[in-house]
């Protein structure tokens, strides 16, 4: 089996691997209250942990002295995170925010290899590894049994007025945070019908609020920041936005735009999600 991580493959360094433990759905964040006087305890959930991918590899060679460099090579690659890529599912990507400090090789001199595994500690969901509507031809190769999409696409970018409602769809089986591009010059923009979730974890309907747009305005979804850009450098625009950050729930997601509006493009950058 081969891998993918930060964009090297294993067959780069000769290495196959196998899948010693992968969970299937992500373990839930919990916390458990006992009271004096009642039996039990009371468990409340407010979202899902990281997940541990666990693989070995092979390190295969004649000398132990080339595997040794390549030893430091892989050591190298695998000393960092970002996205892993599995040759078998290469319709998604996992996002790996630490790899186990310890990886240590069992050294066979007799039979030319050495063996190790590593551990990715990844968060709980997927993404997929192509947008909706721009699959290139390298990415058409993945098969379409696993392509939830239209042959058309989904619509991620429109041109609105104020009354209008749009639609946009998660193809995925987990919410994803978009990033919405507000593009054109309007006095002000209001998004309201979508969902947030609360930091209780209730999902509640929400809205929001831009005031004073002129140029193209970024609000960040999943870091909760709102800013433009003046060429490569982030300008602070959160003293122009008010309400929620919204999140697009698997199915389709509609938002109502009203507001004092001379002309705006909405743009709605994510992937489908899946845990």
């Amino acid at each position: 089996m081969g891998i993918t991580f930060n964009g090297r493959h294993s067959d780069e360094f000769g290495v196959p691997f196998t899948t010693v433990s992968m969970p299937i759905i992500p373990p839930k964040r919990q916390t458990k209250l006992g009271v004096q006087g009642r039996d039990g305890e009371y468990v409340f959930e407010d979202g899902y942990d990281n997940i541990e991918i666990e693989l070995a590899g092979a390190i295969p060679g004649y000398e132990i002295i080339d595997r040794r460099k390549k030893a430091r090579q892989i050591s190298a690659w695998l000393s960092g995170t970002g996205k892993l890529i599995f040759d078998y599912e290469k319709d998604v990507e996992y996002q790996v925010v630490k790899v186990t400090n310890d990886i240590d090789a069992s050294m066979f001199s007799r039979q030319y290899k050495d063996e190790f595994t590593v551990i990715f500690e990844c968060k709980p969901y997927q993404n997929q590894t192509f947008y909706n509507d721009s699959l290139t031809w390298d990415e058409a190769k993945i098969p379409w049994k696993y392509l939830d999409i239209p042959w058309e696409g989904y619509d991620r970018k429109f041109e609105v007025s104020s009354g209008q409602t749009i639609e946009v769809v998660n193809a995925g089986t987990y919410k994803a945070l978009p990033i919405i591009n507000l593009t054109g010059n309007a006095t002000s923009i209001t998004i309201q019908g979508f969902n947030y979730t609360t930091p209780e974890g209730i999902i509640k309907e929400g809205s929001l609020t831009f005031n004073n747009l002129s140029g193209t305005v970024y609000i960040d979804c999943d870091n909760q920041v709102v800013y433009s850009l003046s060429g490569t450098t982030k300008v602070n625009k959160i003293l122009n936005f008010d309400g929620d950050f919204p999140e697009l729930l698997p199915g389709a997601n509609q938002f109502e735009i009203s507001g004092n509006i001379t002309n705006l493009t909405i743009e709605f950058d994510y992937k489908n999600t899946y845990l």
